[in-house]
């Protein structure tokens, strides 16, 4: 995983970020992309932490911060590809040649408010 995430989108205390990561495979360096989820909360003596637990109240934060997070991959053209539906588990993490959907490179997706 990289150092910091490539894009973070917010919806208030909530923020999903996207990771560019990379493995070996058959000696040959592949990428893909990882999201993560975490919640920002004051504790008891003021201080700002993170969790990866959510609330009940939270999950439409997270669902809004996770949707925008897959459109940004998807616009970019970094989504791993094969026919019409998702990529098996295997091909994702590298045990198959990857292609990357590079119909819509170029947009900008701005971070959600």
């Amino acid at each position: 995983m990289s150092e910091k995430p490539i894009k973070k989108f917010s919806t208030g205390n909530v923020q999903a970020s996207i990771w560019r990561n990379q493995t070996m495979v058959n000696g040959a360096p592949k990428e893909f992309f990882s999201v993560s989820v975490e919640r920002s909360y004051k504790d008891k003596q003021g201080n700002w932490n993170n969790t990866n637990s959510l609330r009940t109240t939270d999950i439409p934060k997270a669902q809004l911060a996770l949707s925008e997070a897959y459109r940004f991959l998807n616009l970019k053209g970094l989504m791993p590809i094969q026919g019409q539906g998702q990529v098996p588990q295997e091909q994702a993490y590298g045990n198959e040649p990857q292609q990357y959907n590079k119909d819509f490179s170029g947009v900008v997706v701005e971070n959600v408010a």
